[in-house]
């Protein structure tokens, strides 16, 4: 198996959250910047999880 690199890796993630998308199934790169400046919990979270 190819080892994605970081980037390909957290949008991935990233899109595994419906509040980071838009119907299109495209990232909204604002909705992450909100949430990481408000210290959101579930971006927190969701960016914990993945220990790979």
């Amino acid at each position: 198996m190819a080892q994605q690199n970081f980037n390909d890796r957290l949008i991935e993630l990233l899109k595994t959250n419906p509040d980071f998308i838009d119907e299109s199934g495209e990232l909204l790169p604002a909705a992450v910047k909100d949430s990481a400046w408000k210290l959101d919990h579930n971006l927190i979270r969701l960016l914990h999880t993945d220990t790979v």
